[in-house]
């Protein structure tokens, strides 16, 4: 499907689903609990004008849909009751009524938080208090129905839900007691003992989110506090009304360059993005009251704002419409209540305080979207002390006025480029001469702009997630001598990459604008794996190294995989729908802001929305913000430390870096340029069981695969410097210089170079026992232990000189712990107790320090492996 077909499809599905049939708020479901004593709306969408019927006892009411398809019919109020009962609801069209069944009436309560708030009984499995008798409790305590709303963000308010989730009973049933979330039935369960009323709770909860996102878009208008960021928002939802007037999708496309835009698009704004996917939706609905569960105070907020930014969240999680309505917040720092009393007590005064809703949003909020750009500029990725990558073309970019003449001047090279008619200019500089002697880069326009210090030498990315963005400040292991010894290398260089992501690929734009010079005062905030490789590589061939930190703690792999890479891999056809439906909204969703600019709204009026606007593809986005408008910079290669955050993925995981790697090489125009992988460190103890297969061994097993299956790519093995109880390993030294034997030997004609520890090659059983061959032997294989702190420092023969970490598999499928000895350049593995063996696995699991330790007489260690298949 083509990207026109899409942005046409996308917009079927959307007049579908206000007009294909008459559908109701995903609030309203089988097993729900409805208010009492109170007006109950009921709502949704049908065709405009359509009228529907809502029905419950002898309760009825009716609506006409307006001309947006919207609905609302209100209910007169109910008695509570705990006698099941069926809702109904009718429409003029010819598809059946809408019925749900084992409906209560009692009270209805929000409730909202982040992890802690979340927290489910499965959680609480393996914790000191024992949940057995509340889990019993869930069957003989009749009339608690929780709604658990899914997990959804969206950068507008959102007035309509289609699929909330659905109500459930809590249970002691498997499958059923451990998505019960615990607050919520600490509170219900003792609400309806006390007061003998079902008691409903509808959750807005969603992990690892800061209290900010749960402020509602009336808060920032309203606040002073939020002046800045809610101008910034503004300023971005400008940006996708421009981003969707502006879009020139072209006829047949079928990738995402059509959608290039000259801004960013942001959809990681972290502010109000859960109160407009999860709270605001159902504020029509009767609650009783609302219960906030805010993060604890981080110590970077004051008590004020940490005050202020939770009386906001309450504030905005007030009914629409209600004049006074309690809302109470429990202790962040009761993160586990053994008895309810505390909680029930929040709601059985009926002269409680309450909160009054705060006023609705401004809407003539000044919008500086429409700011004009500058009328000259050059992309940040250019600054004073950076380096030019030498023995390539270099173009230098940026903004000017339509049809001016720019011209470069650099090393006694020069170019020229003109303006197009969207102010873009490139001017190209020949390749460039190795040189450690500082030289100025002159960028002259109606004036001249200059960048000093500027060396030219090898460029290398240093990409991935926090192992690659972990720092001297991180603390390392003698990180102290080695953050003075920096003195001795001003030729490394590094600039870091702003955190940001975009739906759609950005061309202008990238990096900081600042390039420092390693030294004790700056290398603090460098990547530790990245300045080590260079300065290794620095102190033997003496070439300037530029790097450009491009990570991001936490991430997965698929936002760096730009469009191009998805492409290759077959099993990412789906994913790449998808991810041009994710732009085709953005356009659909852009033009009809601008549509609403155009015709007079200003402020949030312009980008009202029915429907939650919220990006489901996730390839691609730290791509298209990041790397995307760096790519006319040459580089020489790509450093890349990532596989956490994909763990268990396994085969796919390995498609995924083989997508990566293809992608990046298309977009920056080298089909062989160096990508070097570290192979994730030893981390958790993992299950001690013969065939393994625990923690990252899945993922080590695909970079391996990789690594050795894909020209021009190289492996660092750091199995024995992890640390079991932190996912960060503070000897960055050994990763960095083990990348660094690849890159001198393949890049620097460094001849002879031992690169790697042994790497499994072919296997051959012999009778009893399964030879094992590598490659990577060096100097001969041998039996030593590293200490994983050790930085730098050759590991230790083997005591016994026995080798530890092999396990055989027998002809009956199962595993057990082998006896393995060097023989030569192979190694012979058996057992006494498999008399027919099959396959052999080397330190196939979570850690393995000093639990395995094949290496060569160089001290590289080996890399785990497995010969049976996937």
């Amino acid at each position: 499907m083509n990207a026109r077909m899409l942005v046409a499809a996308v917009a079927v599905s959307i007049a579908m689903t206000a007009s294909a049939k008459v559908t109701v708020s995903g609030v309203f479901s089988k097993d729900m609990v409805l208010p009492r004593d109170r007006e109950v709306p009921v709502w949704g969408k049908a065709d405009p004008g359509e009228k529907v019927k809502v029905a419950f006892t002898d309760k009825s009411a009716t609506a006409t849909a307006d001309a947006d398809g919207n609905w609302c019919a209100t209910l007169p109020p109910l008695a509570a009751s705990s006698e099941p009962q069926v809702l109904t609801i009718t429409s003029q069209t010819s598809q059946p009524p809408l019925a749900f069944a084992n409906v209560l009436v009692g009270d209805v309560f929000l409730y909202a938080g982040s992890t802690a708030a979340d927290s489910r009984f499965s959680w609480e499995q393996e914790k000191k208090f024992d949940w057995a008798g509340e889990i019993g409790k869930m069957d003989s305590v009749k009339g608690v129905r929780f709604l658990m709303q899914r997990m959804a963000v969206s950068l507008v308010p959102t007035t309509y839900s289609v699929d909330a989730g659905a109500w459930f009973t809590p249970s002691s049933k498997p499958g059923i007691w451990q998505g019960c979330p615990i607050f919520p039935w600490l509170f219900a369960s003792a609400y309806v003992a006390k007061t003998s009323v079902p008691c409903g709770v509808v959750t807005a909860s969603m992990p690892w989110r800061q209290n900010e996102m749960f402020i509602s878009t009336a808060a920032m208008a309203t606040d002073p506090a939020y002046a800045k960021q809610f101008s910034a928002y503004l300023k971005l939802l400008g940006g996708f009304a421009g981003f969707g007037a502006g879009c020139k999708v072209k006829a047949g496309a079928s990738d995402d360059m059509p959608y290039v835009v000259e801004s960013r698009v942001e959809p990681n704004f972290n502010l109000a993005q859960n109160h407009n996917a999860m709270i605001r939706p159902v504020l029509k609905f009767a609650f009783k009251g609302a219960i906030w569960f805010p993060e604890p105070k981080e110590g970077w907020r004051s008590a004020d704002d940490y005050g202020r930014i939770n009386r906001d969240v309450m504030a905005g999680m007030v009914p629409l419409g209600v004049k006074e309505f309690p809302v109470f917040a429990i202790d962040p720092k009761k993160d586990r209540v053994e008895s309810a009393a505390e909680l029930v007590k929040l709601f059985a005064d009926a002269a409680a305080p309450k909160t009054v809703p705060i006023a609705a949003a401004k809407t003539a909020a000044d919008d500086d979207a429409a700011k004009p750009a500058e009328a000259f500029s050059v992309s940040k990725v250019f600054a004073d002390n950076m380096v030019l990558q030498r023995g390539k073309p270099v173009p230098v970019w940026g903004k000017a006025k339509p049809e001016t003449i720019v011209k470069v001047l650099f090393a006694g090279k020069s170019a020229t480029a003109k303006a197009n008619a969207t102010g873009d200019w490139c001017a190209t500089l020949p390749p460039l001469e190795m040189s450690a002697e500082p030289q100025v880069l002159t960028v002259v326009h109606q004036t001249s702009q200059t960048f000093s210090n500027v060396l030219v030498g090898d460029v290398w990315y240093a990409s991935g997630q926090s192992n690659a963005e972990m720092s001297f400040n991180w603390g390392l292991v003698d990180g102290d001598a080695d953050k003075a010894k920096a003195a001795e290398y001003p030729n490394i260089r590094h600039t870091k990459f702003d955190h940001w992501t975009s739906v759609a690929p950005v061309r202008f734009e990238s990096a900081n604008g600042e390039w420092t010079v390693c030294g004790p005062k700056t290398v603090g905030e460098v990547s530790a794996m990245g300045y080590f490789f260079a300065r290794k590589v620095n102190a033997e061939t003496g070439v300037p190294i530029g790097l450009l930190g491009c990570n991001w703690s936490g991430c997965r792999i698929e936002p760096f995989v730009p469009f191009c890479g998805m492409k290759v891999e077959g099993s990412f056809v789906n994913d790449a729908e998808k991810h041009l439906k994710s732009l085709a909204e953005a356009v659909e969703f852009g033009c009809r802001a601008a549509a609403r600019i155009k015709a007079g709204a200003k402020g949030l009026e312009a980008f009202a929305e029915e429907s939650p606007f919220s990006f489901t593809s996730q390839w691609c986005r730290q791509w298209n913000a990041m790397v995307e408008p760096a790519v006319r910079f040459p580089v020489k290669g790509v450093l890349w430390y990532q596989g956490c955050s994909n763990n268990g993925e396994g085969t796919l995981y390995a498609a995924k870096l083989r997508a990566l790697i293809a992608g990046w090489r298309e977009k920056l125009g080298d089909k062989e340029l160096p990508f070097y992988i570290v192979q994730l460190a030893s981390y958790q103890k993992g299950t001690g069981k013969p065939e393994g297969g625990d923690g990252f061994s899945g993922i080590r097993e695909a970079q391996r695969e990789v690594a050795m299956s894909v020209p021009n790519c190289g492996i660092a093995v750091t199995t024995d410097i992890g640390n079991e109880a932190d996912i960060h390993p503070k000897n960055k030294r050994d990763v960095g210089e083990r990348l660094a034997l690849w890159a001198l030997r393949d890049v620097y004609e460094k001849k002879n170079l031992v690169v790697s520890g042994p790497m499994y090659t072919s296997m051959k059983v012999e009778r009893a026992a399964i030879r094992i061959a590598f490659d990577h032997i060096g100097s001969g294989l041998w039996a030593a232990d590293k200490d994983p702190d050790g930085a730098g420092k050759m590991p230790v023969a083997t005591a016994d000189g026995k080798l530890k970490g092999f396990s055989i598999q027998g002809a009956d499928g199962k595993w057990h712990f082998a006896d393995a000895k060097i023989d030569g350049d192979t190694v012979v593995v058996s057992s006494p107790e498999v008399a027919d063996p099959k396959n052999v696995r080397y330190a196939y699991r979570a850690s393995v320090l000093k639990a395995a330790n094949l290496c060569n007489r160089e001290g590289l260690p080996a890399s785990p492996f497995k010969t049976d298949e996937w």
